[in-house]
Formats: C-alpha cells, sequence, structure tokens
C-alpha cells in the first residue's frame, strides 16, 4: 500500500501552509515550507513521486478524498490554500467566481466585450446560459451592469 501524504507533509488549515514533516534533500527540510509557486500563482508540492497543486492535497487531506470538480479560491488569491478559503465547484461556478478579465480581453473589464463599433457589450454567463445585457458608450459601465447580474 502506498504510503499517505500525511506521513510526509503535515497541512495548517487555519493558515494553508505546508510544511515537510521529515528531511528529503535540497530544500525539503523537517520543519521548511513545502511547495514552490507555479508560474499561474498556485503553489505546487512533489509529495510521494506525485505534483500535486496545493489547493487539492489540502481538500485531500481535510476529507479525505479528491475533490470531485474544480478547487475554487473563494477570494481569488491562488496561493491562500486555507480550507475555508476553498470550495468544490464545478466548472461554470469556477468560472463565474472570477475576479478579473481574461488574458484576451481588450477593454480590461469582466464581463464586457468591446464592439467595433465603438460601443461596449456586458453579457453574464451562468451554467452555460449566455444572457446579453446591453450596450453601452463607457466600459465601467456595462461593466456596472454585469456586476448587478452576477450579484443576483
Amino acid at each position: 500500500m502506498r504510503d499517505h501524504p500525511s506521513s510526509v507533509v503535515g497541512y495548517d488549515p487555519n493558515t494553508g501552509k505546508f510544511v515537510w514533516l521529515k528531511n528529503r534533500g535540497g530544500k525539503a527540510i523537517a520543519g521548511a515550507e513545502a511547495g514552490t509557486k507555479h508560474s499561474r500563482g498556485y503553489i505546487e508540492i512533489n509529495v510521494l513521486g506525485r505534483r500535486w497543486l496545493a489547493h487539492r492535497l489540502a481538500w485531500f487531506m481535510v476529507y479525505g478524498h479528491e475533490p470531485e470538480g474544480q478547487i475554487d479560491h473563494i477570494n481569488g488569491v491562488r496561493s491562500d490554500n486555507r480550507i475555508a478559503n476553498l470550495r468544490d465547484v464545478d466548472a461554470s461556478d469556477n468560472q463565474s467566481n472570477r475576479h478579473g478579465p481574461a488574458a484576451h480581453n481588450s477593454c480590461g473589464y469582466l464581463g464586457v466585450e468591446a464592439l467595433p463599433s465603438g460601443a461596449f457589450a456586458a453579457r453574464v454567463t451562468k451554467r452555460g446560459q449566455r444572457t446579453y445585457l446591453g450596450t453601452f458608450a463607457a466600459p465601467d459601465e456595462a461593466h456596472g451592469a454585469y456586476l448587478a447580474a452576477r450579484a443576483q
């Protein structure tokens, strides 16, 4: 039977931090914080020959099983792995909790699209249903409509 990750790393659900329980060579020294920051802001930890994203490992260590869906960082901070900040959601719910626009968004506002006419369209998507909210003269007005619809 394969060892459990808790035999190698400890997890504090109140801080979201992992520490090495045993010396493993290199920077993996007993008592040192485990994990390195991934290029996308997530923490990665190599435990027992498997690379874990720290938020998924936290879920596994607290609940005893891997999450069924995606792990959403409620506050949007990808390195904040406190268990109170994590929730197991489907892809749609995870996308709806975005805190910033996609990289290809040219106007810089979440839920807003710049139109060729110079106006700005606001849309909100929930569970695959895309709802048009209107066309606005300024991107901040369209973003306000998006935020109001998202709050509902």
